[in-house]
């Protein structure tokens, strides 16, 4: 798989959270390198661990903003939010003790999961943000 590069289309136009998105996105791409060279484990884990930190932070950030606009959608998101953590932390368990094969689909799965939710979930977000304004 090859690293993504950032790009317009998945900004959200709240600065704060595109930039969340942009740093989120340089570690998911660390990891991409990192499995790619067949990095010892323990380093790649380490940079996934750097990515569910971000990630916790990131999504703190918006909720903080969807509580503060009534997002009607808020317990689902934040439903995603938490499927997310559980599913890369299961994922880091079975890449450790299944090896490449379940790295590979660990970096499927967050490169799947970026686009569907910065792309699908937070644009409607940003959607909702416009209507209000």
């Amino acid at each position: 798989m090859q690293p993504i590069r950032w790009n317009e289309e998945f900004k959200i136009d709240v600065e704060e959270i595109d930039e969340q998105h942009k740093v989120l996105l340089e570690i998911f791409n660390q990891i991409v390198v990192s499995v790619e060279k067949k990095d010892e484990w323990m380093a790649t884990a380490s940079i996934v661990d750097s990515l569910i930190h971000h990630a916790y932070r990131h999504f703190a950030t918006e909720e903080r903003y969807m509580i503060k606009h009534q997002y009607p959608d808020l317990p689902l998101h934040i439903g995603q939010h938490l499927d997310f953590i559980k599913k890369v932390t299961t994922l880091t368990q079975e890449a450790k003790e299944k090896g490449p094969e379940k790295q590979k689909e660990m970096i499927a799965f967050l490169a799947k999961w970026y686009y569907d939710h910065v792309l699908i979930v937070d644009k409607k977000y940003s959607q909702y943000l416009d209507i209000k304004k």
